[in-house]
């Protein structure tokens, strides 16, 4: 399996981590995007909706689903391998 970015979790997630079999992975990911999304929207109304609390509670979120999107693959591989997937040798 190739390294690298995966859309589907950018784009979905937990639900990606779902159906993938990742449970745990999953539920950790349902629980910080909830922290996530509480926590940006909360200094985006604290501040009065401002254009400056906008721009950090989308960039909070945003920057949260680029990483999520970087690590997929390497928790996918991860679930692999703990379930008895060996990971091929290069010919």
């Amino acid at each position: 399996m190739p390294k690298g970015f995966s859309f589907g979790a950018f784009c979905f997630g937990s639900l990606w981590a779902w159906s993938e079999g990742i449970g745990t992975t999953a539920g950790r990911l349902y629980v910080f995007d909830a922290l996530v999304a509480a926590i940006s929207g909360g200094i985006f109304f604290a501040m009065n909706e401002s254009g400056a609390a906008m721009f950090f509670a989308f960039g909070t979120f945003f920057s949260w689903r680029i990483y999520v999107g970087y690590k997929a693959k390497s928790w996918l591989i991860c679930h692999l391998q703990a379930n008895g997937y060996r990971a091929a040798s290069a010919l």
